[in-house]
């Protein structure tokens, strides 16, 4: 049965990329929507867990819930994105900013990072009520690999600052086994 709700949500998933598909132009990106992306991520997790159908079911609306708070919490302190300026680097950007911006948003970061912590310990006991530790740690872990993946998949496209990363022989670190042990520089 838990197969059957994953084949079902990948299936609504599927089924709502190939609208989006067929509604863009080629060489578009489709954009996924948060509760699409927050349904792919659950449906891993209940495949990675290796949960039952009953346990798979409270975990999905726990899951949810929790991640729509987190929402919130970033929501809150990110309502809308900072308007970047064409060709301009960070430290550009931080230039135009006065001191008391800058202060503002060194004390908001500390803020939201309190309140994702508070978030994260509220939803730990529910989440010990449904899984294990291990278990917990597992979802804590693909959190963090979904951030991180995210993240780079930005830097790649050069959304973030600094623009795309150069690329070092198929991922390699410069010295790495792609040089030949020899250092570039």
């Amino acid at each position: 049965m838990k197969k059957l709700v994953v084949t079902i949500l990948a299936l609504l998933a599927v089924a709502a990329g190939s609208e989006a598909f067929a509604q863009k132009p080629q060489g578009e990106r489709v954009r996924l929507s948060r509760e699409q992306i927050v349904d792919i991520q659950c449906s891993k997790l209940i495949d990675e867990l290796e949960l039952d159908d009953a346990t798979a079911a409270k975990f999905t609306v726990v899951f949810k819930e929790y991640k729509d708070q987190l929402f919130a919490v970033k929501q809150k302190y990110h309502p809308v994105k900072e308007v970047k300026v064409e060709g301009e680097n960070e430290d550009q950007a931080l230039a135009r900013k006065t001191d008391a911006e800058i202060e503002k948003e060194i004390l908001d970061k500390f803020a939201e990072s309190r309140e994702i912590i508070d978030v994260r310990e509220s939803f730990y006991p529910k989440f010990k009520s449904i899984l294990n530790p291990r278990q917990i740690m597992k979802v804590y872990r693909q959190e963090k690999n979904n951030h991180n993946g995210m993240r780079n998949e930005q830097m790649n496209r050069g959304g973030m600052p600094g623009g795309p990363r150069p690329d070092f022989g198929g991922g390699q670190r410069p010295g790495g086994p792609g040089y030949g042990g020899q250092r570039p520089w």
